[in-house]
C-alpha cells in the first residue's frame, strides 16, 4: 500500500493535535477541582478550628461570669447580713437606757475624759436618717473594697 493523501495526513495531524488541547484542557481542569477540594477542606478545617476557638472562649467567658456572678450574690447576702446586725445594734441603742450607755473600752483605772455621747434622737425620723448616712458610708467603703478585690482601678 502506499502513503496515505497529503490531506488525509494533514487532517490526521490536526485531529491528532486537537485530541491532545482536549486532553491537556481536561486535565487542567481535572488539577483546579483537585485543587478546589483542597482549598475546600484546608478552609473547612479553619473554620472548624476557629469555631472551636470561639467556643472555647464563650465558655470561658460565661464561666468567669458565673464565677462573678456567685462573688456578687456573697457579698449581697453579707451585705444583708450586715444591714440587719446594724439594724439591730441601732435599735438596740435606740431603746437602751441613757444611764447605762457606757463605752465598753474604757479601762478603770484610766482618768474620765470627755468622750463623745451616743447620739440620742427625738423621734425615730432622727434615728433612721443618721442610720441612713452611716449606711451610706459603710456602702461606700464595702464597693471601694469590692471595687479593689475585683482589680477595678479607681479614679
Amino acid at each position: 500500500m502506499g502513503k496515505p493523501s497529503l490531506k488525509s495526513r494533514k487532517s490526521s495531524r490536526i485531529r491528532k493535535k486537537n485530541r491532545k488541547f482536549r486532553m491537556i484542557k481536561e486535565l487542567k481542569k481535572k488539577e483546579e477541582v483537585s485543587d478546589l477540594q483542597i482549598q475546600m477542606q484546608d478552609f473547612k478545617k479553619t473554620v472548624f478550628d476557629t469555631g472551636e476557638n470561639i467556643l472555647n472562649n464563650v465558655e470561658q467567658c460565661s464561666r468567669e461570669n458565673n464565677n462573678l456572678v456567685e462573688w456578687l450574690k456573697l457579698y449581697d447576702k453579707q451585705m444583708k447580713d450586715y444591714e440587719k446586725e446594724i439594724y439591730n445594734l441601732y435599735l438596740r441603742l435606740y431603746f437602751s437606757p441613757q444611764s447605762s450607755q457606757q463605752p465598753p473600752y474604757q479601762q478603770p483605772h484610766q482618768p474620765q475624759q470627755h468622750q463623745p455621747q451616743s447620739p440620742t434622737f427625738s423621734s425615730l425620723a432622727d434615728y433612721f436618717k443618721v442610720k441612713n448616712n452611716r449606711l451610706y458610708f459603710i456602702f461606700l467603703f464595702f464597693f471601694k473594697s469590692l471595687a479593689g478585690l475585683l482589680g477595678f482601678a479607681s479614679r
